[in-house]
């Protein structure tokens, strides 16, 4: 059985929930290189959300919208496999019904790029990025949520661990204002929310190999757990969680409870020890 998402099914079903819609795909390009190539070679058409602004020229970072196609053919399905396996766990695809045209739907989209953050700062809003939509959807308030996913009867990301969600909504008119306000409250939130994104990146170039050191599926929960044991020692900053997220996977998840690593920690839990300090110390009796 695959690990990988079944978009062959997943288009089967939002046909039956929304036969007069088409389905799209909005994938990062960054996340997922070889896309451009594989939508030229399908024939199958384009559009970047960054068409007619001033980073339109970076096509290899761009987020990319394309309709899926419907699977009647071996060449179309053997797409439909290409992009669940580059998408499935790298973050870079969102799925969405809507009865929009390709052209109408992109510029509704790329409008949803820009926010606004405290002390008035434009960013660009990655939400693309199956991680910031997630945390984004969670923080917007009724309306705002309603507003931003206007364009689509529906949205579907994978998370962190390959899994599908759903994300129903209404298509009509569109009443975004861009760009998109953010509080101050809804802003620290999604950044907590990006902290185990955070260290993953930070894990992946310590570990070039994590991927097979801990599988894709499992990966979040793996992160989670460490985490979670890591600030319940008393270690808070990000680089910190990071080395001991990085213990686990060299010494496996229980190293916490083994000495001499067991008796570090619990220094460190009562304050008497610096824990990036102390790790140097064991390591140097191993």
């Amino acid at each position: 059985m695959s690990d990988f998402l079944d978009l062959h099914a997943v288009c089967k079903e939002s046909n039956i929930a929304y036969p007069s819609n088409v389905m799209y795909c909005l994938a990062d390009h960054a996340g997922m290189p070889g896309l451009h190539l594989e939508l030229l070679r399908r024939g199958l058409p384009w559009a970047s959300l960054f068409e007619g602004t001033t980073e339109q020229g970076a096509l290899s970072a761009a987020p990319l919208l394309f309709a899926l196609p419907s699977p009647d053919g071996e060449g179309k399905e053997r797409f439909l496999r290409w992009l669940a396996e580059h998408g499935t766990y790298t973050s870079s695809m969102l799925l969405l019904s809507s009865p929009a045209g390709l052209d109408g739907l992109r510029s509704q989209l790329a409008r949803r790029l820009h926010a606004r953050i405290t002390e008035g700062m434009d960013v660009l809003l990655r939400y693309f990025d199956p991680r910031v939509f997630e945390s984004l959807v969670s923080v917007l308030d009724e309306q705002q949520l309603r507003t931003f996913l206007s364009p689509a009867d529906c949205w579907w990301y994978p998370n962190r661990s390959g899994k599908l969600i759903c994300c129903r909504s209404t298509y009509g008119h569109d009443a975004f204002v861009s760009p998109l306000h953010l509080e101050a409250a809804q802003e620290f939130a999604m950044l907590d929310a990006s902290e185990i994104d955070v260290v993953e990146g930070r894990l992946r170039g310590l570990f070039p190999d994590l991927a097979i050191r801990v599988n894709s599926a499992g990966r979040e929960q793996f992160l989670r757990r460490q985490m979670a044991a890591a600030k319940a020692t008393g270690i808070e900053s990000t680089n910190d969680v990071t080395l001991y997220c990085g213990l686990a996977i060299l010494h496996g998840e229980q190293f916490a409870d083994v000495s001499p690593w067991r008796e570090m920690l619990a220094k460190v839990r009562t304050g008497s020890a610096v824990f990036s300090e102390e790790i140097l110390v064991v390591e140097e009796q191993l």
